[in-house]
């Protein structure tokens, strides 16, 4: 690791009135560029006129490697250490997050901005529904909640559990230069949500649907899915999605796919399923 960068990438920029401080993240994985080239955008785009601005690319290790991470999930590691096992309390990826948390204790609000490698993207929002009065305002099909309970240890996470705002971005695919751009908006009506740059007039025509993740497959032997499954495709109790080693995979409820993907690794996440809400 000695040629690793081991300090995550914190810039903190402040306006000259009182207001709130936010955090705006991205690279928390390392093969999710486009986040990152829209914080670096926004850091000279958008005047902050009140609070402060905790700007972080999370994850430089795994960004000069083009990869989703080194050690461990990074978007796993905003845990408590007793929830966590030696190896991940050692990690290159944990000591990244102990390094962000203090920032993100200082925060009343967080953006996470993401993107996914499943072809054709769909991009949605990640908010619990205390926050949808935020998650309402971005141009997004899908608002997500509820991966707290599939997915423990992500940023968004952490804030909630302190009852503060965490807000996860899933902006597209991650060569997609579209991706930069919906990642740019986000940035702009997060910072305007909470009179850190000047409001501006935006008028979201979208009407979201809520789905919330309720069960998550993880690979035993070589999870192969059956076919091509764009997120949150809607699915059949019974239907084949594919096969672990010989084994067929059904789907165990009526839902909605998520991050379906090949597998080869024990006890790694292959796929997610989950239902329709009610929005809030």
């Amino acid at each position: 690791m000695s040629t690793i960068s081991k300090k995550p990438i914190i810039k903190t920029l402040s306006g000259p009135n009182p207001g709130p401080t936010v955090t705006i993240m991205a690279g928390v994985h390392g093969n999710e560029r486009q986040g990152v080239y829209a914080l670096k955008i926004a850091q000279k785009k958008f005047k902050i006129i009140a609070g402060k601005v905790h700007w972080i690319i999370a994850n430089p290790g795994a960004l000069s490697k083009n990869k989703r991470f080194l050690e461990m999930n990074l978007n796993r590691a905003f845990r408590e250490k007793k929830q966590l096992s030696k190896e991940q309390l050692n990690s290159y990826e944990r000591s990244l997050a102990e390094q962000i948390m203090p920032f993100l204790d200082e925060s009343s609000a967080l953006l996470d901005l993401h993107s996914v490698s499943n072809l054709p993207a769909t991009p949605f929002i990640i908010s619990e529904p205390e926050n949808f009065n935020i998650a309402k305002k971005f141009p997004f099909e899908i608002i997500s909640s509820g991966w707290g309970k599939v997915h423990p240890g992500s940023t968004d996470e952490f804030m909630n559990e302190r009852k503060k705002i965490g807000i996860c971005v899933e902006c597209g695919h991650h060569k997609d230069a579209s991706s930069k751009s919906r990642a740019l908006l986000s940035i702009q009506i997060f910072l305007s949500s909470f009179g850190i740059i000047k409001k501006r007039n935006y008028k979201n025509s979208v009407s979201p649907k809520v789905i919330a993740p309720e069960f998550i497959y993880k690979c035993s032997n070589n999870f192969k899915v059956k076919s091509l499954f764009p997120d949150f495709t809607f699915v059949k109790k019974g239907a084949l999605l594919g096969f672990d080693g010989k084994e067929k995979i059904n789907a165990p409820f009526s839902g909605y796919i998520i991050f379906a993907g090949d597998c080869d690794v024990a006890g790694m996440e292959s796929f997610v399923l989950g239902k329709k809400k009610r929005l809030a």
